[in-house]
């Protein structure tokens, strides 16, 4: 991830292939080590990350994380599976009002 937020990474192909070779190397790892059930498509993102660095600029300046961290907000604000969104939007409503 250093590598991925260093500045200037879009303009140096060199880190680009480094950290691809290291994410490659901590996939094999992880196979290695958790077998292949472990790669979901969370942890097959990475693979594409240095390349979306390259596009984009630095990870952070891209990065979901504030939303994904809202995410758990959101799925607290249901009591149970009955109804879902309505419950969201009531808790919401009865936060903001």
């Amino acid at each position: 991830m250093r590598i991925m937020n260093s500045e200037g990474i879009d303009e140096n192909e060199e880190l680009i292939v480094l950290a691809e070779k290291l994410i490659d190397h901590f996939l094999e790892m992880c196979i290695e080590f958790y077998g292949a059930p472990f790669i979901t498509h969370v942890v097959h993102i990475l693979r594409h990350l240095p390349r979306d660095c390259a596009r984009f600029g630095i990870a952070i300046a891209f990065s979901c994380f504030e939303f994904e961290n809202f995410n758990h907000e959101l799925s607290s604000s249901a009591a149970s599976g009955n109804n879902p969104v309505e419950q969201i939007i009531n808790r919401y409503n009865e936060n903001v009002f």
